[in-house]
């Protein structure tokens, strides 16, 4: 639609942390483009997760949008690393973007590509362990 709605106040409101489980208690699945505050994710990370272990993860981005996507379509398989078996909500995309359908909305950031204005990324991320 174009609409930039607000989620403060909403399970999607991420400014306050909190668990993935309470952002989808119905486990209905995510899959969301966030937007993020312009300049703020050079400076602060856009996304920081912790696992129970106590491993953290820290993402830096230069881009608008960051989709949160918590794997809800997921097959279950078995045969991952060491014979490990996977399901639903077994993985979590963030995946650093412009905004989906931005090609129709002029007042989203341009995602045109020319040979004069290519297409650059910044993605930074560091995992440290307590």
């Amino acid at each position: 639609t174009g609409e930039l709605a607000s989620l403060q106040g909403t399970h999607f409101d991420f400014l306050q942390p909190q668990t993935l489980g309470a952002a989808d208690p119905q486990r209905q699945g995510t899959d969301i483009n966030l937007v993020l505050t312009p300049g703020r994710a050079t400076t602060k990370p856009a996304a920081v997760l912790t696992a129970p272990s106590g491993v953290t993860l820290r993402l830096w981005t230069d881009q608008p949008g960051l989709q949160l996507y918590n794997a809800m379509h997921l097959q279950p398989f078995t045969g991952g690393l060491s014979g490990q078996s996977h399901d639903r909500f077994g993985g979590l995309c963030l995946e650093p973007q412009h905004f989906p359908d931005s090609l129709n909305h002029p007042a989203f950031p341009s995602i045109w590509v020319t040979p004069e204005q290519p297409y650059r990324q910044r993605l930074e991320v560091e995992i440290t362990a307590t």
